[in-house]
């Protein structure tokens, strides 16, 4: 931009690519620092710099029209695949469940009733109805049928519903123990706040640090809290990869930096951004020819040639089309299937324990109340001998 305004105006001009104190700018002490601090003090002209507008900025320096518009992205690391064995449950909502056990209960209440109002009892009880009813959610056939029509018309209800359930669960099932199953993504700004996650930041002097503090929305103070200064990218980055911060940066700057200097790859960014905000050059306070680059910027801006310039400098860095390879490759490494092994299986086993303790509970619980009953019979039968 600065080349093609410089050959329409006509003039030669100095870059510094780094101030001394190595700051974009911030407002301390009563002194601006950084680069702004040397345009501030007429050491430069003005800033090209990716600057965005802000209140406290506009009251010491003037800005430029506008060319560009983003804001600081936040940026995690893909959250890894739930574990294989948890598909043993995650195959339903947890509503779903409440539903099916709720149903369940139910249903064993109403077959214990309408058997006992029988002449002849089928079942035998809460202890044989509720082994009956639950043979057919785990698809085992049943053996002996109810003589009541009414009932068999009851129990046909049960078992057309338990068809249904046991094949939507089972085709869930098998999708989830073949295809990794990911949790979900943090997309807002508010999940953000009330996640576990923390802020990890450069402390190069931008503003963001400082308006987070003195931010009066919940969420931002709740950011604010959360936010880690580092000194360097890679303490940023090495706590980015422990998938116990967020990496925030400059929306652009940072897919660019993740990508290109440190190859990392496995990240995304959240789709709301902190702080949108306008870009826009800045010069000292008054500047007299600030309306001649504002004219070259503004034409740069409608012929479209920054958009182009930007979308070009990208495919440059990145290489073309490169979100679109990532999410296709992203897709096929999701759809990878491997055959089923043992951590696929482990919730299975989970179960096979679990029940074996409960039947162990039933056996001693079974043992307990027949050797109450035993020595309440003999003590009963010791009384009447006595008489």
């Amino acid at each position: 931009m600065l080349d093609a305004i410089a050959e329409m105006l006509n003039f030669r001009y100095t870059m510094t690519t780094k101030p001394q104190d190595c700051m974009w700018g911030s407002f301390v002490n009563g002194s601006w620092n950084g680069i702004l601090g040397m345009v501030h003090r007429k050491e430069k002209n003005f800033t090209v710099n990716t600057m965005l507008v802000t209140e406290a900025r506009g009251k010491d320096f003037d800005f430029g029209v506008w060319y560009w518009m983003e804001g600081f992205g936040v940026m995690l690391m893909n959250p890894a695949p739930l574990a294989k064995w948890r598909g043993i449950y995650y195959s339903f909502q947890p509503s779903l469940w409440f539903a099916v056990i709720l149903t369940a209960v139910s249903v064993i209440v109403i077959m214990t009733l309408q058997d006992r109002i029988q002449p002849e009892p089928l079942l035998g009880g809460l202890g044989g109805t509720w082994m009956y009813m639950l043979r057919t959610l785990v698809n085992q056939e049943l053996t002996v049928l109810p003589r009541a029509q009414w009932q068999r018309l009851f129990l046909a209800s049960w078992l057309f519903y338990c068809f249904i359930l046991t094949t939507a669960y089972i085709a869930n099932l098998i999708a989830f123990v073949t295809t990794p199953v990911f949790p979900e993504r943090l997309h807002t700004l508010h999940q953000l706040a009330h996640s576990n996650y923390r802020l990890a930041m450069v402390n190069y002097g931008d503003f963001v640090p400082e308006a987070l503090r003195s931010s009066k929305s919940d969420e931002y103070t709740r950011l604010w809290r959360k936010l880690d200064l580092c000194q360097e990218y890679n303490e940023v980055l090495a706590l980015m990869t422990q998938q116990t911060h967020a990496f925030v940066e400059l929306y652009s700057y940072s897919k660019v930096l993740l990508k290109t200097q440190y190859q990392l790859n496995h990240t995304y960014m959240m789709k709301e951004q902190l702080y949108p905000s306008y870009f826009a050059w800045l010069y000292p306070k008054n500047t007299a020819w600030r309306y001649k680059f504002d004219q070259g910027v503004r034409h740069l801006v409608e012929a479209g040639l920054v958009s182009h310039w930007y979308k070009e400098k990208i495919e440059e860095l990145l290489g073309r089309d490169r979100e679109k390879w990532e999410r296709v490759e992203a897709r096929q490494q999701r759809k990878k299937k491997g055959p089923l092994n043992l951590h696929h299986l482990e919730g299975v086993f989970f179960i096979l324990v679990i029940s074996w303790a409960a039947s162990a509970v039933v056996l001693l619980l079974e043992l307990l109340f027949h050797s109450s009953l035993t020595s309440t019979a003999s003590s009963s039968l010791a009384r009447i001998l006595m008489i």
